[in-house]
């Protein structure tokens, strides 16, 4: 069990008890631990746009998507009003699909942001994906719903190796 926040490393033990789980983790400043996990993630936004259109019968076409054009360039001006440097930024596009018809999709990557991808091999993806969400597939026509772009930005890590207590002290060792 891993404890943190203001009241978690008080109530630990007894849940750890409750629930037979061996081992809790107490990290050090507790109380701060999830503030400092959020300071230190790398960060990200979401583009997304809403489109309707059928995955192209032949399975050789390519799926010309017009619409990444303008969520790559919104997403990079974000990052950039963030100061994240170019050599630091990652834009990652992905398209929602589902069987014509169905109420629900799925998110299937594009890989290369300078080709369009292939309708066989999405096709493919997202049978694949829909088979391990839901247990089956369909010989159906498949749509695109949706264009995303995440874009993140890699933010410096801290070092963490020999932090110290504000009195110099540095923190235990976990104990047994």
């Amino acid at each position: 069990l891993f404890a943190y926040g203001g009241s978690g490393p008080l109530v630990a033990a007894v849940l750890a008890h409750e629930l037979s789980v061996p081992t809790v983790v107490v990290p050090p400043h507790p109380g701060v631990f999830s503030a400092w996990g959020m300071q230190t993630l790398d960060l990200v936004r979401d583009f997304s746009l809403t489109l309707i259109e059928k995955l192209p019968a032949d399975e050789g076409d390519s799926v010309e998507i017009g619409e990444f054009a303008d969520l790559l360039l919104q997403a990079d001006e974000a990052l950039a009003r963030e100061g994240i440097p170019a050599e630091d930024r990652t834009l990652l596009r992905s398209v929602e699909m589902r069987y014509d018809g169905q109420e629900h999709t799925l998110e299937i990557p594009v890989d290369g942001a300078a080709r369009a991808p292939i309708a066989g091999d999405l096709r493919a993806r997202f049978t694949a994906q829909h088979e391990a969400a839901y247990g089956f597939a369909l010989d159906d026509a498949v749509e695109i719903v949706g264009c995303r772009v995440r874009a993140v930005g890699r933010l410096p890590k801290v070092n963490v190796d020999g932090v110290r207590d504000a009195d110099g002290r540095e923190s235990p060792p976990p104990a047994p």
